[in-house]
Parts: C-alpha cells; structure tokens; sequence
C-alpha cells in the first residue's frame, strides 16, 4: 500500500480470499475498505 501511494496511485480497495481473524489485519488497514471472503 505504501509504495502505491508513494507512487502516486490510489488503493481502492484490500481485496483477500482469507482473513484470518484473529490476527490484527483489520486493524493494520484500518481507514481501507476491506473484503474477505472467507473468515478463520
């Protein structure tokens, strides 16, 4: 994310078949827009 923004792009979105919950991810991209399909 950082280099897409240091380049001057703009992240849509955070886009994972897995997320696994019980690790902080979420918080990391905390003010992203998130989806996941599948939650572990």
């Amino acid at each position: 994310i950082d280099l897409i923004e240091q380049s001057g792009g703009l992240v849509a979105a955070c886009v994972f078949l897995i997320e696994l919950t019980f690790l902080p991810g979420r918080e990391v991209l905390e003010g992203y827009d998130v989806h996941s399909l599948i939650h572990y």
